[in-house]
């Protein structure tokens, strides 16, 4: 995915280009989630902080970040530079949602990520489609085990931010909290287990077996 850079009065964009044209990105660069207190609209329902863009092809998902401290004056990397650049190489080897825009105005940045019609692994397990059996239980430790043999972890690795897709496969679908570090597999691995457990589902399904 080839990514381009523009520079607005109104902002900042990084985006992919194939995807989205330079009079959408500037459009949105003025769009009024960019006002206090506005997002897009319509919001998910459960998901807070995300909301729902029409985009050219589809519907993408955008997630709002105010920009605090550090992160304001541009010490730190913000979440959502961190989310697109780490989504940006995981979607390339097919483990996470794709981010198609980073947008910047003043102290807000805005992520926009494709929007994929799939469960996530809480609500395939509470339609029956993901079970404790050997391929299922395969499926979510290769995801984990590709995770961190791509050099990143995850500090809310657990059911509800992964998607459940054919296959069976599973994608990232939170990139907030990617971080590109020695993968803490443990961590990881304990707190997606957690998640499984700790639902009336997830014991029916048999994964406190």
């Amino acid at each position: 995915m080839a990514i381009a850079k523009r520079r607005t009065a109104a902002g900042a964009a990084w985006y992919d280009d194939a995807l989205l044209s330079e009079a959408w990105v500037d459009a949105a660069l003025g769009a009024d989630w960019f006002g206090p207190g506005r997002r897009p609209v319509p919001a998910l329902p459960h998901k807070q902080g995300l909301s729902l863009v029409e985009g050219p092809e589809g519907m993408l998902v955008a997630k709002r970040e105010r920009l605090h401290g550090g992160r304001k004056l541009g010490l730190r990397p913000s979440r959502t530079r961190r989310a697109f650049d780490g989504g940006l190489d995981l979607a390339g080897r097919g483990l996470s949602v794709t981010p198609r825009a980073r947008l910047v105005c003043a102290d807000v940045e805005v992520l926009l990520v494709d929007h994929v019609s799939a469960p996530n692994v809480n609500e395939a397990l509470a339609a029956g489609e993901l079970r404790a059996e050997e391929a299922h239980l395969g499926a979510l430790a290769d995801f984990v085990r590709e995770l961190h043999g791509a050099g990143y972890t995850h500090r809310d690795l657990k059911a509800p931010n992964l998607l459940w897709l054919p296959g069976p496969w599973v994608q990232l679908v939170d990139l907030d909290d990617l971080r590109r570090r020695a993968p803490r597999r443990a961590r990881d691995l304990g707190r997606l287990a957690v998640s499984l457990l700790h639902t009336e589902v997830g014991v029916a399904a048999g994964f406190d077996e």
